[in-house]
This record gives structure tokens, sequence and C-alpha cells, in this order.
């Protein structure tokens, strides 16, 4: 039987990693093909460039209109204080579960992001 490689031993000991990967992949795909029929020229555009920055490792900010899914609040995800000033930091320290899941992630999508604190940013 061959051992498995090392990113797969340190993603399964990672319950928010485990959490975060564990999506029924099979029904979000049906959903997908679904719901991307729908989508307008508009959309389908956005979508695209979004798509296509992540494929690329380009980056980017994108401001969009629409419903979250996963239920995570930014506060919760990222660490961030409550109480924010200038000098308010998010409580991510490294090697731990929350700074593994973040380097992995090729896209964030942050609901309600035009209401947040300016110091969450």
């Amino acid at each position: 039987m061959p051992f498995p490689d090392q990113e797969s031993v340190s993603t399964s000991m990672n319950p928010l990693m485990m959490e975060e990967l564990s999506y029924n992949k099979d029904s979000l795909s049906n959903d997908f093909k679904l719901l991307y029929t729908s989508l307008t020229d508009e959309q389908k555009r956005v979508y695209n460039e979004i798509f296509n920055s992540v494929k690329r490792k380009k980056g980017g900010v994108f401001f969009v209109y629409g419903y979250g899914e996963g239920s995570r609040t930014a506060h919760s995800r990222f660490l961030i204080p409550i109480n924010l000033t200038e000098d308010s930091q998010c409580q991510v320290k490294g090697n731990t579960d929350v700074s593994e899941l973040l380097k992995k992630t090729s896209l964030i999508i942050w609901d309600e992001a035009p209401i947040i604190h300016k110091h969450a940013f």
C-alpha cells in the first residue's frame, strides 16, 4: 500500500481544513451546472474573470452582489477582534489550523464586505 503524501497527512490532521473540504462535490457540481446556465452575460463575465484570476493565481479584489455560502463570518474565520482600532490585528498565529487553512485558500468570498469596519481589512 502506498504511503500518503505529506499534504494529505497534514490536511487530515487539521479539523478546519477537513470541514472546509467536506462539501459534497457532486452536488455542488450539479448546482454549478444548473446555475451557470441561468447567468446573464454580465454575470458570466464576472464569474469568468474571478475564476481566471484564481486559476492563474493572479489575485484581485472583486465586489459582487449575492448570497454567501458556507455560513462563516469574517470575524470568526480570520479571528478579527470585535472592537477594532487602527492598531488592531487578527489573532491568527503561525502553524495553527487557521493559518494552514488560509495558506491553502485560493479564493475568499467575503459576504457583506462593504458594511464591515474599515480596520477589519
